[in-house]
């Protein structure tokens, strides 16, 4: 069962056709109307208009501002860890939250894809199928499953906990199962959405349940001749952290590493908070800033005792294990959303200096 799965409303019924008004009158007032309709066209001919027909829409749904490729570190179908953001940065990826004993939309999900990927010649991509049922979902079961679909998917799976975050890093709801029934069976509701990520590492479009083969066919080779999400991201933010909130006020730390040219952070906004402030740091003074400068091919970080983002009227508080939404506003690149994971103050330092050493992450 799929929680966010798009409604289907019925097509209403067409209204009748108004009578037509007869008599002289009325032809006069047709044709003066199609003489001036003309005019009007041959004057947006002459006058360099453009009348070609609109660029087609997308068959999903376009996120905006853009996601940041999530964070998350599960375990593969061989038992070893994968660390999706590393194992699929600069790659076209598609992944999605599901699990085996699915009865519908996961088969069929993944079956369309698939196959429209493996009628699509050259396209080099990423699957990953990530299981919301890990009771049942064993690293056997998934690759037994998924080898039932073209091409090579990846399956992954973990504790419950970090399902749950993985499921919150990517900005999908966390799944939840249904109470068996007296067989023993049960459902998972689950995020119907597929996320797509493109080799500048962000989030520009989703897909909804209903998604068939020939929606895919039409769209991944006009993703794939966007010329700003095919190179990759020269802005990235490879760690987001918060502080617990209480009070209707917190504080969020980031890396963000340029591998272009100067840029700085401009803004921060988030719609789970009344404001977010860039905060600096000089010895013992601290101010608010208008921007953080991000000098070319330098990390940038946030942290404990340093820079960091205040945050305000939060609309909710924030307690270990939440997420809170970041949109990163840059002079030159474009917006980046994350989710920040809400981690204890003890474990925030840690977090930070891991996120300095990892790949890409130091300066």
């Amino acid at each position: 069962m799929a929680i966010d799965a798009p409604p289907h409303p019925e097509r209403a019924p067409e209204a009748p056709a108004p009578r037509s008004a007869r008599g002289p009158f009325a032809l006069i007032t047709v044709a003066a109307l199609l003489v001036a309709a003309v005019g009007v066209i041959a004057f947006l001919r002459d006058d360099g208009g453009d009348t070609r027909p609109p660029a087609p829409t997308w068959r999903g749904a376009t996120v905006e501002p853009a996601r940041s490729r999530p964070s998350f570190t599960l375990t593969g179908t061989d038992g070893q860890p994968y660390d999706f953001a590393a194992r699929t940065a600069g790659q076209l990826t598609f992944l999605f939250f599901g699990y085996t004993n699915c009865p519908d939309v996961c088969p069929i999900s993944m079956a369309t894809l698939t196959q429209a990927l493996h009628d699509l010649p050259g396209v080099g991509a990423q699957v990953v199928f990530v299981t919301t049922d890990p009771s049942r979902d064993t690293p056997e079961r998934l690759q037994e499953w998924l080898g039932h679909f073209e091409g090579k998917v990846v399956g992954l799976t973990g504790t419950p906990e970090q399902l749950a975050a993985a499921q919150q890093a990517a900005g999908a709801t966390v799944a939840i199962a249904e109470q068996p029934d007296a067989g023993g069976s049960y459902t998972v509701g689950h995020s119907a959405a597929m996320n797509v990520y493109t080799p500048d590492d962000l989030q520009h479009l989703s897909y909804p349940a209903g998604t068939v083969q020939s929606d895919w066919m039409a769209d991944i080779p006009r993703i794939l001749a966007q010329p700003g999400w095919n190179g990759a991201g020269s802005v990235r933010v490879t760690a987001a952290y918060a502080s617990p909130g209480t009070g209707g006020a917190g504080a969020a730390y980031l890396s963000v590493t340029n591998t272009g040219g100067d840029d700085a952070i401009v803004g921060i906004t988030s719609p789970d908070a009344a404001a977010a402030e860039l905060h600096v740091t000089s010895g013992t003074t601290m101010r608010e800033a208008t921007e953080l400068a991000l000098p070319a091919g330098a990390t940038v970080q946030l942290a404990p005792g340093g820079d960091h983002v205040m945050l305000s009227g939060l609309t909710r508080e924030l307690a270990e294990g939440d997420t809170i939404t970041l949109v990163v506003h840059f002079r030159e690149a474009p917006a980046t959303t994350v989710q920040a994971a809400v981690v204890s103050y003890d474990d925030l330092a840690g977090r930070m200096a891991q996120a300095a050493d990892a790949p890409g992450g130091g300066s």
